[in-house]
């Protein structure tokens, strides 16, 4: 387990130590690496534990890079970004109401909960993603119609 801040990860650790008796938590450690020695360290403390799988809550996309960019230095055969699966295992943040994940919409307790981390992701971030999709898209399509 890596990320969170060194409360977060520890009580994410008691708390899936407690909630799965069936695994074996290897190892955890907080996210804040700040420098390439200290990653370094991390990662050799990681590889020796062996885990089968590691899980990286650093949030999106600094999970997705760092496991990108350390991907060929980790032994490990699945690493999978969790966002902020920790915060929810530390008690940080509370689910949404069922009603609201049954919409799909867990989006939105997240902004009510932290409107200043998540405004710009949820109310910006999304829609530029879609157009640059769109974007793409007709880019492609116009490119297929010169190839005619």
């Amino acid at each position: 387990m890596l990320g969170g801040n060194e409360q977060t990860i520890l009580s994410a650790a008691q708390y899936a130590k407690n909630t799965f008796p069936g695994w074996t938590i290897s190892g955890y450690h907080h996210g804040y690496l700040q420098t390439p020695e200290m990653t370094l360290s991390v990662i050799e403390k990681i590889n020796a534990a062996r885990p089968d799988v590691l899980l990286v809550g650093m949030g999106n996309p600094l999970q997705e890079r760092w496991i990108c960019q350390n991907q060929s230095r980790l032994q490990v055969p699945v690493c999978m970004g969790i966002g902020g699966l920790f915060d929810y295992w530390a008690g940080n943040v509370s689910r949404a109401p069922q009603w609201l994940r049954s919409l799909g919409h867990e989006w939105i307790w997240r902004l009510y909960q932290q409107p200043r981390d998540k405004m710009h992701r949820y109310l910006m971030g999304n829609p530029l993603f879609l157009a640059r999709i769109v974007r793409e898209h007709l880019s492609k399509r116009k490119t297929a119609e010169f190839d005619r």
